[in-house]
């Protein structure tokens, strides 16, 4: 054996070409599809995916190879923790191809995992690392970003903080002004900056879809609010009370805390 010896691949098929996935880990399962080359996430909800987390765990799919073959023909799977698996991704790709893998406990050493492909009896390991773009939960797969807009049509910008007049800021080509409470020059980077920020920045978790209750954090009457307006769409993030060092937010385009 050489140290350049070319392993197996679980898989000969391309990443572009995968069309949609189901991903069962941590305990629930997702489903994904591709529809005019964009991820969505159509299970446990309809929302718009990750697309940097799906193209990892593409990555992860089409590069995953078999590291040694422990059986054959395994009597047992079980043996294995292959028969309830902690992780479970099929694929359906173009030209009607599919794919399936499990995997399963870790070996004594911990360096690999059991695995099989399909509905095949065939014991192979493949490296726990793997598990790592593989074992993708529903929030960890959908699109995290706390407000939603079109960063680079955003042309007006209006913030209330504290229950103080509001602050607003319009863009006309590459200049920002303040057009109220007073009408002055904006400072550029500092507007950039903050519209940069809230297009990347994520949430740290999903408190809950029930909207009944908003006083319960602060979102009945927020403590502040921004309004990013592109072209003729706006978007409103409202920002409630804090706990742990975290606050609660919402986009007032969807429903959940």
């Amino acid at each position: 054996r050489s140290d350049t010896e070319v392993k197996e691949k679980v898989f000969a098929v391309a990443a572009d070409d995968i069309e949609e996935l189901r991903v069962t880990a941590k305990g629930e399962t997702s489903v994904l599809r591709k529809t005019d080359g964009t991820w969505l996430l159509v299970e446990p909800v309809a929302t718009d995916a990750d697309q940097n987390e799906v193209t990892a765990l593409l990555g992860g799919l089409t590069s995953l190879e078999i590291t040694r073959e422990v059986d054959p023909k395994a009597a047992n799977l079980a043996e294995f923790g292959l028969t309830a698996p902690k992780s479970d991704i099929t694929f359906k790709a173009k030209g009607g191809v599919t794919g399936r893998v499990r995997l399963g406990d870790q070996t004594p050493a911990g360096s690999d995992l059991y695995a099989v492909r399909g509905d095949e009896s065939r014991v192979f390991l493949v490296a726990t690392f793997v598990e790592t773009s593989l074992a993708r939960s529903a929030f960890e797969l959908r699109d995290k970003r706390v407000l939603r807009f079109e960063r680079d049509k955003a042309d007006g910008l209006e913030i209330t903080a504290d229950g103080r007049v509001p602050v607003t800021f319009t863009r006309t080509n590459s200049d920002w002004r303040v057009t109220a409470p007073v009408n002055a020059r904006g400072d550029y980077g500092a507007i950039e900056g903050l519209l940069t920020r809230l297009s990347t920045t994520m949430m740290s978790g999903i408190e809950t879809t029930d909207l009944t209750d908003l006083k319960k954090y602060g979102l009945n009457q927020p403590s502040s609010s921004i309004i990013v307006k592109a072209g003729s769409t706006s978007a409103t993030l409202a920002v409630g009370t804090s706990a742990d060092g975290k606050a609660y937010a919402r986009d007032l385009a969807r429903p959940m805390v």
